[in-house]
Formats: structure tokens, sequence, C-alpha cells
């Protein structure tokens, strides 16, 4: 029975440690994943900026439906997802979630750069917010904040390399 009370005990300390270490860290974030992909920035532009392509290369993509308003509604292994959608220069995409009562928030900037004819820069910036101190705390020191925006960077990598026979 001691055994049981020390374990509670151990348990306890360490989910109040969690808690108040991710309440000291930040609400916001920005993180920068850019990765160089072997097909024309034509073709890779295509698969980001068209939503609708979305869920033929992103495997955790169910459904994508859009939405009046240069709006969007992502289903995805996590959830259904309103985002809004802004395209302010060349071969750039920005996603904003729009929907409230999420445990995060923030916005994705996807940017396409030509390096050469058959090569592409393509960069990801999230500025995220994440209002838990425990998701705060779990994102900072054990899963990263570039986990998705890698795996996501590795599926378009694949889905343009079919596309382009590279």
């Amino acid at each position: 029975m001691k055994w049981l009370i020390g374990i509670a005990l151990v348990v306890a300390v360490i989910g109040v440690a969690v808690r108040m270490i991710g309440g000291s860290l930040p609400v916001q974030h920005r993180t920068i994943v850019t990765r160089t992909i072997m097909a024309p920035a034509d073709d890779v532009w295509s698969l980001i900026s068209d939503l609708s392509q979305w869920q033929d290369w992103r495997t955790d993509v169910k459904q994508v439906e859009i939405l009046p308003g240069n709006a969007v509604r992502v289903t995805d292994s996590n959830g259904t997802v309103r985002y809004r959608i802004e395209k302010p220069a060349e071969r750039t995409l920005i996603t904003i979630i729009e929907q409230e009562g999420l445990p995060w928030g923030g916005r994705w900037i996807w940017r396409v750069e030509r390096q050469t004819d058959h090569t592409s820069l393509v960069t990801i910036i999230e500025e995220g917010e994440i209002y838990s101190p425990m998701f705060r705390f779990f994102a900072r020191f054990v899963f990263g904040f570039e986990g998705t925006m890698k795996s996501v960077l590795d599926q378009l990598e694949a889905a343009a390399g079919r596309r382009s026979g590279t």
C-alpha cells in the first residue's frame, strides 16, 4: 500500500513540475523548416497551393472542404480545423487557424523558391501559439515544434518526385 501512495506522489510531483515548467514557457513560438526538393517549383507550388489536392499527397489529411471567403476546412488525423487562406505574394501561401476553442492556434507560411529548373527550395514558417501549459511542455521538450513540418515536407517531396518523375 505504501508503494502505491509513493507512486501516486511521484506522479503528482511530476505532473505539477510539467505544468509549472510549461507555464513558464512562452505561449507563442516561431519555427522555420527549409528543404530542397528535387522537382520544378511550379510542380511543388501546384501541390501546395491547390488545397483540394492535399488529401492526395498528405497522408494525415482525410478530407478538404473548400469554403467561401478564402476558407477551407481540413479533416486530418487530429480532427477538423477551419483555416483562412491568403496568397500575399508569388508562391507564398498562408494557412491561418480560424477555429476557436483549440488548445493551439497560429499560422503556417509556405514559400516555394526556384533554385534550378529541377529543384525548389520550400520553407514552412510556423508562427504558433500553444495555450495549454502541458502541451507547451511536451511540444518543447518531447515532440519538438518541427516534427509535423518535417513530416509534411517528406510527403510533399515524395508527391513532387512522383509528379516530376524524379
